[in-house]
């Protein structure tokens, strides 16, 4: 048959955050459930890859690429095409919907929507985004904007669904609530659940998030 696809945008940087034996097993129940096709990408430089990863620069074709090779399969439905990200593959998420029309649904969980914010917050990843990105955000001010979809909400029309925890360390819960807040003030098709207490990668609720992803794809593909 001819089935639906969901496109997975990792988090984490370089090394850290590869998909590795247990994400594949994660990815798999999904499939196994649901019949999806998932696909995704290492970033370039990473696991063996050619070039350098630039944080949410031109390392997002890395993504983007991934809608052509989708489309060339034959037991792929290339009109049902999805995509979700966490942490950093939430942000790259982001960019990436408005780089394309192919996408039909989204769903973000813990996603960075304010690289400014976070470079602020959190200086364990200073050193990271400063070599990824190549500065500061005072040096680099628009590449650090150019990678925040909250100061661009205008260009997200494809339904988004944001899933956060709201004792979120890694990234705080205000990067979702106050992109969701533009979003609805912008009309956009979005909807935000914010879960009480709930860590970075949501594992104190694994079932309700996969519930509510399946619920998401269902409605859209």
């Amino acid at each position: 048959g001819r089935y639906p696809a969901v496109i997975f945008n990792r988090g984490g940087s370089r090394e850290y955050g590869k998909i590795d034996n247990a994400a594949l097993a994660s990815l798999s129940h999904i499939i196994s459930v649901e019949n999806y096709v998932v696909v995704a990408s290492q970033y370039r430089g990473n696991d063996g890859g050619d070039g350098k990863e630039e944080f949410g620069g031109s390392d997002v074709n890395d993504v983007l690429n991934l809608i052509p090779m989708l489309e060339s399969l034959p037991f792929v439905n290339p009109d049902k095409i999805a995509m979700a990200g966490g942490s950093r593959g939430g942000m790259m998420t982001y960019i990436a919907i408005t780089m394309t029309d192919k996408i039909k649904a989204a769903v973000v969980i813990g996603g960075i929507t304010d690289l400014i914010q976070l470079y602020d917050e959190r200086p364990s990843v200073r050193p990271t985004l400063i070599e990824l990105i190549g500065g500061t955000p005072e040096e680099k001010e628009n590449e650090y904007k150019k990678r925040s979809a909250y100061y661009w909400p205008e260009k997200i029309s494809t339904p988004v669904l944001i899933l956060h925890g709201g004792a979120d360390y890694n990234v705080p819960v205000s990067h979702a609530e106050k992109l969701a807040s533009e979003l609805g003030e912008l009309g956009k098709t979005y909807e935000l659940v914010v879960y009480p207490g709930g860590s970075h990668g949501l594992t104190e609720y694994a079932d309700n998030v996969l519930s509510r992803v399946r619920e998401w794809f269902g409605n859209y593909l």
